[in-house]
């Protein structure tokens, strides 16, 4: 991201010490004492993409280094403007790579989803296609115009259950 190789799973503190912004919402309560939030990371002055996911952690006013990251994705608002860069291995980039190069790189996908309605395609690469999410996970979303990739998501082995 911007140069800097940050490797899932993470915490927000790495998204910060490659020039993010990141903002965390009020943590949820769970009946196991631990707590469920969402965050978001922004480049400070540019609010045309943004990362975002949601945690586990074990307090309700957690640092950014104590929230661990198993999951995330990368979201551009406008197609014209990715407010910075992330690259995936195979040097797939967010907001210019095609959702072909894509699969030049990876193989077919093990899934897809059209969403007519946002003129946009979501497909699916799973660590093991039987368990999908649960074994690992990256989630592409591309314009059925320009195919080019929109979205990033990615989610590390066991994101659903507790990464405090």
């Amino acid at each position: 991201m911007d140069g800097t190789l940050l490797t899932l799973p993470c915490t927000l503190a790495d998204f910060e010490s490659a020039g993010l912004a990141v903002s965390i919402t009020s943590p949820m309560e769970l009946e196991n004492g631990q707590y469920w939030l969402n965050w978001q990371a922004v480049k400070p002055g540019n609010d045309s993409g943004y990362i975002s996911g949601s945690a586990y952690c074990d307090t309700a006013t957690p640092s950014a280094s104590q929230v661990k990251i198993n999951q995330c994705s990368a979201n551009v608002t406008y197609q014209e403007d990715v407010p910075f860069s992330v690259v995936l291995p195979g040097n797939i980039a967010w907001g210019s790579s095609t959702i072909d190069r894509a699969i030049e790189a990876y193989g077919e996908p093990d899934d897809s989803i059209v969403l007519e309605k946002d003129g946009v395609t979501s497909y699916f690469w799973y660590v093991d296609p039987s368990v999908k999410d649960d074994a690992g996970y990256l989630n592409l979303g591309a314009y059925n115009d320009s195919k080019v990739i929109e979205h990033i998501g990615i989610g590390c082995p066991g994101n659903s259950g507790s990464s405090s």
